[in-house]
This record gives C-alpha cells, structure tokens and sequence, in this order.
C-alpha cells in the first residue's frame, strides 16, 4: 500500500499524515478547524499519530471542538 494520495481518493478512511505529505496546506486547514490539531506542528506526533489517524477520526474530533 503506498501512503501517494490521488485527489479523487481522498477518503474519509484517508491517513492524515499522507494527506498532509502530498497537501501540505491542508494542516492550517485542520488547525483552524480546531486548535487541537495544532499538535500536527509536532514533529513526533506528526510521525506518529498522523499516520494511524484517519481524515475521518480528526473529523470526528473536530466536531467535538464545535459542539463544545
């Protein structure tokens, strides 16, 4: 499986981290979105956590910053 992502693939399932490796602006997109994903800047989470987590789970919490 390779972590290249096609515009027309982009998924909810997608990864963050390689959503972000080939649409960098996308990071101050998320950030706005919530302040919490702030932590994306992070070179350590940004290795770790941004390649497990799924457009649709930072979605997710996302929604849960707005509701509050």
């Amino acid at each position: 499986m390779t972590d290249t992502i096609r515009m027309d693939a982009i998924i909810p399932d997608s990864k963050v981290g390689a959503l972000l490796q080939e649409f960098p602006q996308l990071e101050d997109v998320l950030i706005q979105m919530s302040p919490a994903f702030g932590h994306l800047r992070n070179p350590v989470l940004r290795k770790t956590v941004a390649k497990v987590a799924t457009l649709r789970q930072v979605l997710g919490l996302a929604m849960c910053h707005w509701l509050r």
